[in-house]
C-alpha cells in the first residue's frame, strides 16, 4: 500500500471520527456553551435538531476536518485569551475552581 493510499484512508478516519464530535458541536459552543454569533456554526444551531444531522450527513469528510479544526483553534485562542492556557475543559465551573 502505498502512502497515499494511506493518507486518504486516515483522512477518511479522521472525517467519520470527527463527524460524531461535530454533532455536539451543533448543540453548544464547547468554551462555555451557548451559541456565540460569530460560529461557524451559529446559524446550523438555530435548526431542529433533526434538521441539523441531516445537514451533518451531507458534509464530506473534509468538511468536517476542517470545520473541526477551526473549531480547535478557536477554543485555544478562547483559553489563552482569559488565561487558561491549554486547559481542555473552560467549562465555566472548572475556570472557577482553577482561578481561586
Amino acid at each position: 500500500m502505498n502512502a497515499l493510499s494511506n493518507t486518504k484512508k486516515i483522512r477518511a478516519y479522521l472525517g467519520k471520527t470527527i463527524r460524531a464530535y461535530l454533532a455536539g458541536l451543533t448543540f453548544d459552543c464547547p468554551f462555555g456553551g451557548g451559541n456565540p454569533k460569530d460560529c461557524i456554526c451559529h446559524e446550523l444551531r438555530k435548526k431542529p435538531t433533526r434538521e441539523r444531522i441531516r445537514i451533518l450527513a451531507a458534509f464530506t469528510d473534509e468538511d468536517c476536518i476542517q470545520i473541526f479544526d477551526r473549531h480547535r483553534k478557536c477554543f485555544g485562542e478562547k483559553s489563552r485569551s482569559v488565561g487558561l492556557g491549554k486547559i481542555v475543559n473552560p467549562h465555566p465551573k472548572i475556570r472557577e475552581k482553577l482561578q481561586k
